[in-house]
């Protein structure tokens, strides 16, 4: 039997219960454009999240867990739960040998997204990396980005099956993230999956909606 995962919430990010959490004043000059927004990533062995000497450590995070990048809330291997907001448009970058961005603005349908076949016929990985991205609302109520990206495409390619045959608008269905890790050809990464996890709380959809 699947336990039920306990979300390790940043109380440092709380509000004192009974406030008014639509209350706006005191924002109306932040820049909305200059926002960074939560991303739900997974702990990879060069991950600065892993490292105690980096100023991007999270205390208690284990390789190939779930973590938020901004708060720095951790998921274990989830299950994580999410609806979809929305899907993000088209995204694509080029990076380096030492993973440095090289063109953040890849265009859709630009040839360095193509696989090629080197001299000796073998098959090559496209040069730019598309990125399939959603905004979610998380069952605590956080927003962030889900980002797939390279081996997790199909994964990606799997949500927008489960989004476009479900009916109605793609938040009224709940998803389960779950997290491993596995071996590629160039080493071991966090491997996401995704799974329907029912309908979406009256509280998720009003959130969302």
């Amino acid at each position: 039997m699947t336990e039920a995962l306990t979300v390790k919430k940043n109380d440092a990010m709380a509000v004192a219960a009974g406030a008014d959490r639509a209350d706006q004043r005191g924002k109306e000059n932040i820049d909305v454009t200059r926002l960074v927004l939560p991303r739900i990533a997974g702990a990879q062995k060069t991950s600065p999240e892993v490292d105690p000497s980096s100023d991007k450590f999270i205390k208690g995070l284990g390789l190939y867990e779930l973590f938020n990048s901004l708060t720095g809330e951790t998921y274990g291997n989830g299950p994580l739960k999410f609806a979809v907001i929305r899907k993000l448009p088209f995204k694509a970058m080029q990076f380096d040998g030492n993973n440095a961005v090289v063109d953040f603005a890849v265009a859709k349908g630009d040839p360095r997204l193509e696989f090629t076949t080197d001299a000796a016929g073998a098959r090559v990985r496209p040069i730019a990396t598309e990125f399939l991205e959603y905004l979610v609302v998380l069952e605590t109520g956080d927003i962030a980005s889900l980002s797939f990206k390279s081996t997790q495409v199909k994964v990606a390619n799997k949500l927008d099956s489960f989004l476009n045959f479900r009916p109605g608008a793609s938040w009224l269905g709940m998803y389960s993230l779950t997290s491993k890790g596995k071996t590629f050809t160039k080493g071991a990464a966090t491997q996401f999956n995704v799974m329907p996890a029912g309908p979406t709380p009256v509280e998720i959809v009003n959130l969302a909606e």
